[in-house]
């Protein structure tokens, strides 16, 4: 599917809420971030180098900006320290104690399968540039990364047989 812009959506839906009086209309649109523009990715607000708020700029816009925390996980965190080669996710906070601000928001509903490479290759909502991007959940929910050199490992819990001796 494309858009008006003639960029690739992933879907598009349109939901309708009525509550009381007001009624409230949503559009998703899901895009790939490489199908949107290039896009820069850092990380800043750490104690160390490693870990910290998430920054991307878009560089048709210029500016550095936040991603919404809602939804963001090891996956998309994994792909942030290995694009910019910090290592393996050890943990992805949906925080604001790296810093940032609401109005700093630029994108929301960032998805990644783990495998990408950099962040330009994971799904994200469109948000218009005219517009605030809704962030939902706690206020000041900021994708952040800490990163490290060691790789999770991953183990499979399995029922152990045991002997009991008397």
């Amino acid at each position: 599917m494309v858009d008006d812009d003639g960029r690739k959506m992933l879907k598009s839906h349109s939901s309708h809420r009525s509550s009381k009086s007001t009624y409230y209309q949503l559009t998703l649109r899901i895009y790939l971030f490489q199908n949107s523009q290039k896009l820069d990715v850092k990380v800043a607000g750490g104690r160390v180098p490693n870990e910290g708020r998430v920054l991307i700029r878009f560089q048709d816009t210029g500016f550095w900006g936040l991603i919404c925390g809602d939804g963001w996980s090891l996956l998309e965190a994994g792909v942030v320290c290995r694009q910019l080669k910090l290592g393996f996710a050890q943990d992805a906070p949906q925080t604001d104690y790296f810093g940032g601000k609401m109005s700093e928001i630029l994108t929301t509903g960032v998805k990644c399968n783990g495998k990408e490479k950099e962040l330009s290759e994971c799904f994200h909502h469109d948000v218009p540039h005219n517009q605030t991007p809704f962030c939902p959940g706690n206020t000041n929910n900021f994708a952040s990364v800490i990163c490290t050199d060691r790789k999770k490992e991953w183990i499979e819990r399995k029922s152990f047989p045991f002997v009991v001796e008397n």
